[in-house]
């Protein structure tokens, strides 16, 4: 089945009473002044200038609504979902609970990534001998962190003072021999 029809259906069906209406905004700032210079005996100038108080902008604003709550930015967010089913259950939920264009892309992507759940891939069991061997050894809770992406890691383990510091280092040194 065109997975393109089932939202194609939903979009007519929430605008049976609606059709689609566009709006284009300009909007800016003009800044324009007007300069007049008289000079004894040599004559007078008349100029405009700009940019005296602010820089002249503008910009145009546009936006699209296909009737029933849903942009053109809702429908090219809800085309991205795999199967029909799944599209017409999203639009139904971003019509429910009028939804944004981006949570609307957040949940396409949630979708596309498996319902938004990576698998947590199990630490190695090593890992946790170590930290249990090192916390006995040094009388403190150690913590090994390990990087998968770089096959590295990291040892993390409080101190509380100087003092504490240095008998850590003592008994770091000991563990060495």
């Amino acid at each position: 089945m065109n997975k393109h029809l089932p939202l194609a259906a939903l979009l007519l069906a929430s605008s049976a009473a609606a059709s689609a209406q566009s709006s284009v905004t300009l909007f800016g700032i003009v800044d324009l002044g007007l300069r007049h210079v008289s000079n004894e005996g040599v004559g007078a100038l008349n100029s405009m200038a700009s940019g005296g108080n602010a820089t002249s902008r503008f910009g145009l604003r546009a936006s699209e609504d296909l009737g029933g709550g849903l942009s053109a930015g809702h429908a090219r967010a809800l085309l991205s979902f795999p199967q029909g089913e799944a599209m017409l259950e999203a639009a139904r939920l971003v019509l429910k609970k009028g939804l944004s264009v981006r949570e609307t892309e957040k949940l396409a992507a949630a979708c596309a990534r498996g319902n938004g759940k990576k698998a947590k891939a199990r630490r190695d069991s090593y890992y946790d001998e170590v930290e249990l061997a090192l916390s006995g050894a040094l009388g403190r809770k150690i913590r090994v962190v390990e990087n998968r992406t770089r096959q590295s890691g990291k040892i993390e383990m409080p101190f509380f003072n100087r003092e504490d510091l240095m008998k850590l280092a003592s008994a770091l040194k000991v563990l060495e021999d």
